[in-house]
């Protein structure tokens, strides 16, 4: 006589953050690494660019040998392109991975959408529930300046590092 309504969870930020980064960790444990890999690079590039000129205005104002002053040269721009390849190739291989988490979590939703019942999906607030959980992997997103799609459940490592890279540089 009496239906026992079920309570609807409630989900926040923090606890959809944690849904998403826990699967990515099952999905491709590689991608945090490389996350958490890009971070220091992407700190001490500008340190170093920056510590090169005052090395070289320094070394140019006490007159040191210019043996030296190459040698400088030299080790800094070398672990510039080194920092600068990894920067490259963590980026893309985010890039890459963000890109098939895309259709992993598709996937997922299908799959949620394949075991609900007739009346949710035909009920307007389902179809809604449907259209925000879709446009979440929409692959039609505008690209920033840099060619690169910022927003999205694809992009969760990719907007962690840049977090975490501005909080720390």
């Amino acid at each position: 006589m009496f239906e026992k309504k079920r309570r609807k969870q409630a989900y926040s930020t923090l606890s959809n953050f944690k849904f998403m980064l826990k699967k990515t960790w099952q999905w491709n444990k590689s991608i945090v690494f490389l996350g958490i890999v890009r971070v220091p690079v992407l700190v001490i590039l500008p340190l170093i660019g920056i510590y090169l000129s005052k090395l070289i205005v320094s070394c140019v104002l006490s007159n040191s040998d210019p043996m030296q002053l190459l040698l400088y040269i030299f080790l800094f721009s070398t672990t510039l392109f080194v920092l600068n390849v990894i920067d490259k190739y963590t980026f893309y291989k985010l890039q890459w991975g963000g890109n098939i988490m895309r259709y992993q979590y598709l996937n997922l939703c299908s799959e949620k959408i394949m075991d609900t019942d007739f009346e949710n999906i035909e009920n307007p607030d389902g179809q809604a529930i449907i259209q925000k959980a879709i446009k979440l992997f929409d692959s039609f997103r505008p690209m920033d300046s840099l060619g690169a799609r910022e927003v999205g459940a694809d992009q969760i490592v990719m907007g962690l590092t840049n977090l975490s890279t501005n909080l720390f540089g």
